[in-house]
This record gives structure tokens, C-alpha cells and sequence, in this order.
């Protein structure tokens, strides 16, 4: 929405700073042109896995689409962020991907036919890239029968292997009966942030992606302020830009300076500590601010009788009927239940989806909830209820 408003201010063609990920315009600049390359080269000419770990927010979803589409022509590509593949689930999963039709009901039969498949494509000269995101959510039991299938049953050559996680990846690899796995993997790739010359080449190269041909439209002061607040993290980059072209566009300025970025931070409540490492704060002030009032506002509502709704058991206590005695005991309500569960999207251009989503996405990492646009008073607010009030003081 607010890409638009200064898209003709700027004569840009496009968004240059989505926040989904972007495979069209990849960054491969600065200290990520080795790390891509060298992931590229492994899968292209060496066996075994390729693991690439990075916080959220470092562009691993990003790199892993931009690999399908640099292999798209050499090899299948196959992608999966569903952390719930398990199983039999895994041999059907890669029977839809390939388009071959099997019975539900017999997993040998899925099995067979997958790995033949995956034989007829390299004999096709066309080998299997599998591209597992999320890889750190999956069952251990998961990861192993893949590896036995790249390994044992058709061959490294014939079927290879990308894990895509977080640090918790790691950590889940170093575990007792993850030996053979951990041993296939032939190259580790760490996503880093960007440096502050990383994150002005950047800007520069999603600017022109998108159409600009001027000079460089982020300021000196621009792009330290923009490197700061967002630690070099390529997601908060991407909004912190954005907003400040938006409010650069607003003041019909063609460069984009500090102010604007501050401007831009301000809008999404983010700052930036000043003593120790990167440490982001929401909103903390108005945050507060909230709570109080939320406290004294709390406070006089439950006098008045009313009963806040609480993400916990409640106790309610109802009244009697008159000329009835109270009840012995108070009303235990349950908790609201109820929310939405967010399905995981397929990638589009060569990857195909291995299944079709039908879970919850993986809890995502608290550091990747840097940034929110919601009034810090709605956070803090409860909900309350008038249809219950406490029952009338004995006379």
C-alpha cells in the first residue's frame, strides 16, 4: 500500500522493498556473492547435503528460491516448508511433487514408484534438488529416511540435499542419532547481517531492480541510520526503507536522509539501545504508558462489576435467583480458544510444492517480531465482558 504512494514520485516499475520474500531481485553483493557461490558450486559439481542456517530475517527463504531458480535449468527442484512431513507422509509428498499417482493406501507401492522416478530423472540428465526450509522443525525420523533415500536407495548423485533453518538447526544436528546426517553434510553456509557498506550497495541495487536510474537516492546519513536501526537484517532493512521513501515522497524530496528514516522508525515504533548489542524495543514507552492505564482503567471496571476476560481459567460468579440459595460454588469457564491457523504458502516459478499445506506454520523465532504497526494500547488492553457481575452483598 504505501509502495504505491511514491512509486510515480520515484518513476520506479516495482516495489523495491517487499517484505515477503523476493527471488526476482536477489542481493548477491557484498559478503553474500561468496556464500551463494559456494552453495551453487557444491550442489553443482559435489555430492552430499548443503546446509545453510541464519537468523530470521536474513533472507534464507530468499536464497533458497533464488537457488531453485539458478538450477531450474539443470536440475528438478523440489521445495517443502512443511515441518510435518512424516513417515509414509514423505513418499507421498514427493509422488505429488513428481505428478505420479499412487494409492493413499499403500506406502510400499508410493515408495517404489518415487524411486524410480528420481532414476528415470537422472538417467533424463535431470537430478533431484530437494529443498527442505524450515528443516529445523522436522522429526528426526524425517530427515534420516530422506538421507537413506539420497544415500542408499538411489544415490547422492541422483538426489540432492538442502536443509534450511535457524541456529536451532544446529543444535538439533548435534544431537545423539544424527551422526549419519550430519556427516553427509559436504558445506555449511551462515547467513550473516550485512555490514554497513553491505546495506548501501543493497539499497542501491533494490532501487535500480526497480526501475530507478538516478544517483544513488539514499543519503550518506540515510543509509547509517537505516544500517543501525535495523542491525543488517535484509527483512527490517526492507521496511525501514520503505517507509522512508514513502515519507521522503510526502515531503517531494528525491533523496531520502536521516530524517526520513527517523520519520520511518517512528511509524513502526522501533528503536535502537544504546549501550551493549543490538537490542530492539516496540514501543516500550507508549507500551507502559498503556499498561498503567490499563491498570487504572482495569481497576475501576471491576468495582463497577465488570469481569475481564483473561487468556486463562476464569472464575465467575453468578448470582443467585431471588428467594434461591447462592451456589455452593463459583462457575469455572474455560478459556477463548478458537484462532486462525495460518497455512504455509507453495513457491512459485521451478518450485514445486511437495504437498499441499494443510498445517500450521512452525513457531517462528521472538527476535523475528521486531517490528509492529499495531497501537501499543491494543496490546496491552484486555477485553471486557457486562454479562456477569458479582452477586449482591449479603443484608
Amino acid at each position: 500500500m504505501a509502495a504505491s504512494l511514491y512509486l510515480k514520485h520515484f518513476s520506479l516499475t516495482g516495489a523495491p522493498f517487499p517484505v515477503t520474500p523476493d527471488s526476482d531481485a536477489y542481493y548477491t553483493g557484498g559478503t553474500r556473492r561468496a556464500t551463494v557461490e559456494a552453495a551453487l558450486h557444491v550442489l553443482r559439481n559435489e555430492r552430499g547435503i548443503v546446509k545453510i542456517v541464519g537468523e530470521p530475517g536474513t533472507g534464507k527463504t530468499t536464497l533458497c528460491r533464488h537457488i531453485g531458480r539458478a538450477l531450474g535449468r539443470q536440475f528438478t527442484v523440489l521445495y517443502t516448508c512443511d515441518p510435518t512431513l512424516a513417515g509414509d507422509q514423505v513418499w507421498f509428498a514427493l509422488a505429488d511433487a513428481m505428478r505420479l499417482e499412487v494409492s493413499r493406501e499403500d506406502p510400499d507401492d508410493a515408495a517404489l514408484r518415487v524411486r524410480r522416478r528420481l532414476g528415470q530423472l537422472h538417467d533424463a540428465g535431470r537430478p533431484v534438488v530437494l529443498l527442505l526450509d524450515e528443516a529445523h522443525a522436522m522429526p528426526p525420523e524425517t530427515l534420516e529416511q530422506i538421507r537413506l533415500l539420497s544415500q542408499r536407495d538411489v544415490g547422492p548423485e541422483t538426489f540432492r540435499i538442502v536443509l534450511l533453518g535457524p541456529e536451532e538447526l544446529d543444535h538439533n544436528l548435534a544431537l545423539p542419532g544424527m551422526d549419519a546426517l550430519r556427516s553427509r553434510i559436504a558445506h555449511s553456509v551462515r547467513l550473516k547481517r550485512l555490514t554497513l557498506s553491505d546495506v548501501s550497495e543493497y539499497l542501491n541495487f533494490k532501487m535500480r531492480a526497480s526501475g530507478w536510474a538516478g544517483d544513488p537516492v539514499f543519503a550518506g546519513t540515510g543509509v547509517r541510520a537505516i544500517a543501525k536501526l535495523s542491525g543488517g537484517v535484509p527483512r527490517r532493512i526492507n521496511v525501514l526503507a520503505d517507509k522512508s521513501l514513502l515519507a521522503a515522497a510526502m515531503a517531494r524530496r528525491h533523496t531520502v536522509s536521516a530524517r526520513d528514516v527517523a520519520a520511518a522508525a517512528a511509524e513502526v515504533r522501533l528503536s535502537r539501545s544504546g549501550n551493549g548489542p543490538s537490542r530492539w524495543m516496540i514501543g516500550a514507552g507508549a507500551f507502559a504508558a498503556g499498561v498503567i492505564v490499563t491498570a487504572l482503567v482495569g481497576t475501576v471496571l471491576v468495582k463497577a462489576g465488570w469481569v475481564p476476560l483473561s487468556s486463562g481459567p476464569q472464575v465467575v460468579a453468578v448470582p443467585a435467583a431471588k428467594g434461591a440459595a447462592a451456589p455452593a460454588r463459583p462457575i469455572a469457564m474455560p478459556p477463548q480458544t478458537g484462532a486462525g491457523v495460518l497455512q504455509p504458502q507453495s513457491a512459485g516459478g521451478v518450485l514445486q510444492p511437495l504437498r499441499p499445506a494443510t498445517s500450521a506454520l512452525p513457531a517462528r523465532d521472538p527476535g523475528d517480531l521486531s517490528i509492529t504497526t499495531a497501537p501499543a494500547a491494543e496490546l496491552a488492553a484486555p477485553r471486557w465482558r457486562q454479562d456477569a457481575r458479582p452477586p449482591a452483598p449479603a443484608r
